[in-house]
C-alpha cells in the first residue's frame, strides 16, 4: 500500500501493485497503523479510523485525537471536548 496525495493536497491510499484505490484522496492526513491494519485519518482537525478492507470509517471523523492503545483486541483512545474515552 502507498499513501499518496493528489494535486489539491488531499491524502489517500492506493495498492502498490496495480495502483487501484483503497482509500480515496479526501483526507488532510493519513497514518497507517500497521499492527492494527488500519489508518487514522483526519479532515478539518477531526480524526477517525478506516480499515484497509473498507474505505468507510469504522470510527467516524468526530474526534479531536485518536491513538491506538492496544492491538489485541484493537482498542483506541479518543478525545472529544477535552474528555477521553
Amino acid at each position: 500500500m502507498l499513501v499518496v496525495a493528489n494535486e489539491s493536497g488531499k491524502w489517500g491510499v492506493v495498492n502498490s501493485y496495480d495502483f487501484s484505490t483503497i482509500i480515496g484522496n479526501k483526507y488532510s492526513s493519513v497514518e497507517f497503523i500497521e499492527i492494527a491494519g488500519s489508518f487514522i485519518v483526519s479532515d478539518d482537525n477531526k480524526y477517525g479510523v478506516i480499515t484497509k478492507e473498507s474505505n468507510k470509517p469504522i470510527i467516524d471523523l468526530n474526534f479531536e485525537e485518536i491513538e491506538l492503545i492496544n492491538n489485541s483486541p484493537v482498542c483506541y483512545k479518543v478525545k472529544l471536548a477535552g474528555r477521553y474515552g
